[in-house]
């Protein structure tokens, strides 16, 4: 099994027009339950995108998360969409959804 540090690991693949940044990363086919991904590995990718995002910003830390899931996620191929939903003195709200085809 990958280690966790490396299994969760995320691309920076470009930016949308409307400031949106996509990520890319593939799920890793040892990080499963049966044939769906753990949900907390799911998450961790999502967090590896959005801190990616923050990295530079005046607000690196993420401070809050909130979830729900629509569907199981499966290993393999996966696109992280990160949106910027607000930015204030202290902190910033971001959007973030996963893809997968």
């Amino acid at each position: 099994m990958a280690p966790l540090s490396e299994a969760s690991r995320t691309k920076f693949k470009k930016t949308l027009e409307n400031g949106t940044q996509v990520y890319e990363c593939v799920a890793d086919f040892e990080w499963t339950v049966g044939v769906v991904t753990y949900g907390g590995y799911s998450l961790g990718l999502v967090v590896d995108a959005a801190r990616q995002c923050q990295a530079s910003t005046a607000h690196p830390d993420i401070i809050h998360l909130s979830s729900q899931f629509l569907r199981a996620a499966t290993p393999g191929p996966m696109e992280i969409k990160i949106s910027n939903v607000r930015t204030g003195n202290q902190f910033t709200n971001l959007a973030a959804e996963l893809y997968q085809k």
